[in-house]
């Protein structure tokens, strides 16, 4: 969902950031839960990549 959208809907609970995807710039156990979308055949270390979603979730 874009920022647009979610200004649209009246969604407030919603924060945009942009990070590097190998070096996420969150505590450890911040989220519950992290989504990529149509995003893995981007990058050129995926297993970096799951590594960092892994160390921000709450296990």
């Amino acid at each position: 969902m874009s920022e647009g959208q979610s200004e649209q809907k009246g969604l407030s609970n919603i924060d945009y950031q942009i990070a590097d995807a190998e070096n996420l710039p969150f505590k450890q156990e911040s989220f519950d839960l992290v989504i990529s979308r149509l995003g893995f055949h981007h990058f050129t270390d995926p297993g970096r990549i799951l590594h960092e979603m892994n160390k921000v979730c709450v296990p």
